[in-house]
């Protein structure tokens, strides 16, 4: 019995339907035209598989924090962002998926969104909520590491010598360095001793007496046995420092650091003093009262709060609050 083999391909009408329709969209509006409709679907964004559409759809486009929720409400992460929903979008782009954003986003049922009047205030309560809630995806800023705090102090010839200090002194004590930990420290004063030369002996990083062994090497200028002056030691240490030096609070009391939206239907205040937020207010312009019964509170002092405020310093409207007349 001979059997016949039909060898053309099943889907062949397919292939020349999308063909057809292709020479018409080309011809229609051109090739530019349909290059760029065919680019902007590979990048839409595929939704993970137990996250309703709805969720996706209440989240504004405007500043704030955005909470991901997985299985019994877990909090998976906490991000931010001056345009939520676009960088909630983001998280769905199949090209930025490391293994363990995919992970993240198979567990994903639930988002959850608090709006802010801009990004200082979406900054200052991303932090705060990563290292209150602790998110199980967020990678930094989960807790609150011990600070560690550096006061220069000179030696018997004159030569500055890193101390560790308490963070205690922080508002008592002037011309002390922040560090996020003493081994972030120590790796920088290492790193200055060798780019600058400058004297680990000096420096309390190597133990011992007379000429040190970096000098016998020429990498040290010679401060271990004065052939390096205190005045051009600590000059070149100084100035490479200057970037960790704790910022003077630069008022005589608190502030209110006001921040609008940008369409000014919405306005936060943040009460801070030293550094330290006391409180964030939505709305009208919190009054003296209310104000300092927020500064009552004792509150520890915030390193990353702090870079955040050093980077919004100019940007901002800080406005003293007035003197209390008693």
């Amino acid at each position: 019995i001979a059997y016949h083999r039909d060898t053309r391909h099943r889907a062949m009408a397919d292939v020349l339907a999308m063909k057809a329709f292709l020479d018409y969209a080309i011809a229609d509006v051109g090739d530019a035209e349909v290059m760029a409709q065919f680019e902007a679907q590979l990048q839409r964004p595929s939704l993970p598989p137990q996250l309703p559409p709805e969720q996706l759809s209440a989240v504004p486009d405007r500043p704030g924090v955005y909470r991901f929720y997985g299985d019994g409400d877990a909090l998976l992460y906490v991000g931010k962002s001056v345009s939520m929903r676009k960088r909630v979008l983001s998280h769905f782009r199949s090209d930025m998926h490391s293994s363990k954003a995919q992970k993240m986003l198979r567990r994903l049922t639930r988002i959850e969104v608090t709006e802010t009047a801009g990004e200082l205030g979406a900054l200052l309560l991303e932090s705060q909520q990563i290292k209150t809630l602790s998110p199980l995806y967020n990678r930094q800023l989960r807790r609150q590491r011990e600070l560690c705090v550096v006061q220069l102090q000179p030696d018997e010839q004159g030569y500055l010598h890193p101390v560790f200090i308490g963070d205690d002194a922080l508002d008592s004590v002037e011309g002390i360095f922040l560090f996020r930990h003493r081994k972030q420290a120590t790796a920088l004063f290492l790193r200055i001793a060798r780019e600058q030369q400058l004297c680990l002996r000096r420096l309390g990083l190597e133990s011992g007496r007379g000429n040190c062994f970096a000098y016998q090497l020429k990498r040290c200028a010679g401060a271990c046995c004065g052939e390096q002056s205190a005045a051009e030691y600590n000059a070149r240490l100084l100035s490479q420092l200057a970037t960790r030096k704790l910022e003077s609070w630069p008022f005589s009391g608190p502030v209110l650091i006001r921040e609008q939206r940008a369409d000014r239907r919405r306005t936060d205040w943040f009460l801070v003093d030293h550094w330290r937020i006391f409180g964030c207010f939505r709305g009208r312009r919190p009054s003296q009262k209310r104000c300092h019964e927020a500064l009552s509170q004792a509150l520890a002092f915030d390193f990353d709060l702090y870079c955040i405020l050093l980077e919004f310093r100019k940007s901002r409207e800080w406005l003293p609050l007035p003197v209390t007349k008693s």
